[in-house]
């Protein structure tokens, strides 16, 4: 695959309009080479263990660190700022670590990314290792997601890369979602070079791709879900049914158990 069939081919896996691949250490970089991130714009971020990228790495803007992934924290960092959803800008990014993040689940992405929108914040998300099959970002209300590529390259790729993935800006009832559209705005403006990539690293991505779901799926996923079914078992008298029974969620989860 080439580098334009390798951002098609991440896209699609994330449910994204648009995908691009960067060489970059890590996903801060990623972010502020892709050059989206202006003068005159306000950068709120849980940087976990990347403060010094943050503080380093855009010198361009106002960014302000804070100490927790909750609404409150973005919202209180974010006071008297006049954000706007035009391309022009001035724009107000909301970043967050979706792994880093001690205790931040899925209802958190999705408040983060309802509350991101209420002040017209361009909500983003680093969601390296949850990857695209375990947190999806984008359908949480992320209008970008970023993500380091080692785990999918199973760290056989000579440099460090970086997918950034936008999200579709079509939304349910036909609604448009000025957030992501805005967000596809700078992304196709940024300018950004396409990425060379040799033929190692190309193989080494795109045996990742193929692989990656059933790789990582087997063991997590399945737990997961074991652990939700045995909590909602715990509570409901639907424990006390034979299994096999339609109405079990043992049955639904496992069947033939």
């Amino acid at each position: 695959m080439g580098v334009q069939q390798l951002e098609e081919a991440w896209a699609l896996r994330a449910g994204a309009r648009e995908a691009r691949l960067l060489a970059a250490p890590h996903v801060p970089a990623a972010l502020s080479q892709l050059g989206i991130v202006r003068p005159g714009d306000r950068l709120v971020a849980f940087a976990d263990d990347f403060a010094d990228a943050f503080v380093h790495g855009f010198d361009c803007c106002d960014v302000a660190l804070v100490g927790s992934p909750s609404v409150e924290a973005f919202a209180a960092a974010s006071e008297n700022f006049d954000a706007s959803l035009d391309a022009e800008g001035p724009h107000l990014w909301w970043f967050v670590n979706s792994i880093g993040g001690f205790g931040l689940r899925v209802p958190n992405l999705r408040a983060l990314g309802r509350a991101a929108r209420e002040v017209r914040a361009l909500f983003v998300v680093d969601n390296t290792v949850a990857s695209a099959f375990g947190c999806d970002p984008l359908r949480l209300g992320a209008a970008l997601s970023l993500e380091a590529l080692d785990r999918v390259c199973a760290g056989k790729a000579p440099r460090k890369l970086v997918a950034a993935s936008v999200a579709r800006s079509q939304r349910k009832r036909h609604r448009v979602d000025a957030a992501a559209e805005c967000a596809h705005a700078l992304f196709a403006g940024c300018g950004a070079l396409a990425l060379d990539l040799s033929t190692e690293e190309a193989g080494a991505l795109e045996r990742g791709l193929d692989t990656l779901r059933p790789r990582p799926c087997a063991g997590r996923v399945s737990g997961r879900q074991r652990d939700d079914a045995q909590r909602a078992l715990s509570r409901t008298e639907l424990a006390s049914r034979p299994c096999g029974c339609s109405g079990n969620p043992r049955a639904r989860l496992w069947p033939g158990s």
